[in-house]
């Protein structure tokens, strides 16, 4: 019946302005996804997943992706995934959280640049917590594409991850014994990251393994960079000594 959605809709209202937080949950469902009403199902479904961001971020997150399979031209969808796959990888719940915001590119909408930017975001920090640092980095710099409002702050910090995805996937191929993809992934951490912390890192890991593969062509120019690039650094010594060896 036509009245049967204002009905359970009105119903919802009313549990939820009397305290019965779930009997209105369900009857925002019912309304929702049971009956799928064309005139009240896309708000019921909205409140449906309001209450649910006083919960927990997994339901919120589930309420979220149920929404978009019933609604997913709805104006407040884009902002809803959004919002669900912060809280998701706030909580540490990496791979909710990335399908929330696969679902956020793949979305027949226009995406916002700002809502961009939490999907990119939350999927180099999902890919980052997996160890899949190739497909991190990747994704950081689509977020580096995407220029937000306090860009500087913002670079920083997402230049500072992409500079440690790829010394990552230096260190593991360090550790497959793959020693020239680890010494090139090392020393592009300064295209990103100069002269910061990571880079010397970086740059000394791959000298070093060009030391002890004992490639003294590749070693040389690697550790007198070193002593031009941190004349102060502790390390030096180090450095001073494997040259004159």
């Amino acid at each position: 019946a036509p009245a049967a959605g204002r009905y359970w809709f009105l119903l919802a209202e009313v549990r939820l302005a009397s305290g019965d937080r779930l009997a209105a949950e369900q009857a925002y469902a019912t309304v929702a996804y049971d009956r799928h009403d064309p005139q009240f199902g896309a708000d019921a479904g909205y409140n449906h997943w309001l209450l649910a961001t006083a919960a927990d971020a997994a339901e919120q997150g589930a309420r979220a992706t149920r929404f978009n399979a019933s609604y997913a031209n709805d104006e407040r969808l884009l902002p809803m995934l959004a919002e669900s796959a912060r809280a998701l990888l706030a909580a540490a719940d990496m791979l909710p959280a990335a399908a929330l915001a696969q679902q956020l590119l793949a979305s027949p909408q226009v995406l916002p640049p700002a809502l961009a930017a939490v999907a990119h975001q939350v999927l180099a920090r999902s890919y980052f917590a997996q160890q899949q640092f190739a497909f991190a980095e990747s994704e950081f710099r689509q977020l580096l594409a995407i220029a937000p409002a306090d860009r500087d702050a913002a670079e920083a910090d997402v230049r500072q991850w992409l500079a440690t995805s790829i010394y990552q996937q230096g260190l593991q191929a360090r550790d497959n014994q793959q020693t020239d993809e680890a010494i090139d992934h090392l020393l592009r951490v300064a295209q990103v990251a100069p002269q910061t912390k990571i880079h010397r890192t970086a740059h000394y890991e791959a000298a070093l393994l060009a030391v002890d593969a004992k490639r003294w062509q590749q070693a040389e120019p690697l550790l007198l960079a070193y002593q031009r690039g941190w004349p102060a650094d502790d390390l030096l010594t180090d450095v001073d000594a494997m040259l004159v060896s």
